[in-house]
């Protein structure tokens, strides 16, 4: 079907879809006693989890599977093996709120299997085609995977704000992301809407 055959059109509409959901269930837990337990989790840590991990990250994959085929002119995920993707993403969503034995354990180890797919996904076409410029991008998913551990070893007590560190390790993550992608096409754009020929200087010293 049409909407697995590229990364976005699935991972854009699961996180829009997450994005409502999450806020209804915040907002009745905050202003309406709704009973939602999170599994346990300290449910700001749920939240602040839940919106790096869980959307932004939905839609960083949908973004990358897309725009890494556009770069490297190599398919990225699509079909079943997407699919597969997006049911781990969506199991992991799920799991954060059901209360059962050790499905807080279960949980961390579809979370981590998801990122760990993704960074394969992402980084097949650009070894194939010797892309070492988009290594930054790799690089950024890999962090996201070591703070969704150390967040992971926090909700199990083994790491003492094990939580703190991996929401936060995964925010600034995001903004990385942000202004890496920001600095690479706000010029693009700039100059294709200049009234007279323009050549916008990016410094190498910024990437780095």
């Amino acid at each position: 079907p049409a909407i697995l055959s590229l990364g976005f059109r699935p991972f854009f509409l699961l996180a829009c879809l997450f994005a409502i959901i999450s806020m209804m269930i915040w907002s009745g837990f905050l202003n309406f006693s709704l009973p939602v337990k999170f599994n346990g989790i300290n449910p700001v840590y749920w939240h602040a989890h839940e919106m790096v991990y869980g959307y932004s990250l939905a839609v960083i994959a949908g973004f990358l599977l897309t725009a890494i085929k556009n770069w490297t002119g190599v398919q990225t995920l699509y079909g079943k093996p997407l699919l597969i993707l997006c049911g781990l993403w969506i199991t992991s969503r799920l799991l954060y709120l059901l209360e059962t034995p050790y499905s807080i354990y279960i949980n961390l180890i579809i979370e981590n299997i998801f990122i760990l797919g993704l960074t394969i996904a992402i980084s097949q076409p650009i070894i194939k085609v010797k892309q070492w410029k988009q290594i930054p991008v790799i690089s950024k998913i890999i962090i996201f995977l070591i703070g969704n551990i150390i967040y992971g070893l926090g909700l199990i007590n083994v790491l003492e704000q094990g939580e703190k560190w991996g929401i936060y390790i995964g925010l600034y993550t995001v903004l990385a992301l942000l202004f890496m992608m920001a600095r690479r096409v706000i010029p693009f754009f700039i100059e294709n809407a200049a009234d007279c020929p323009v050549k916008l200087k990016n410094w190498k010293w910024l990437d780095i």
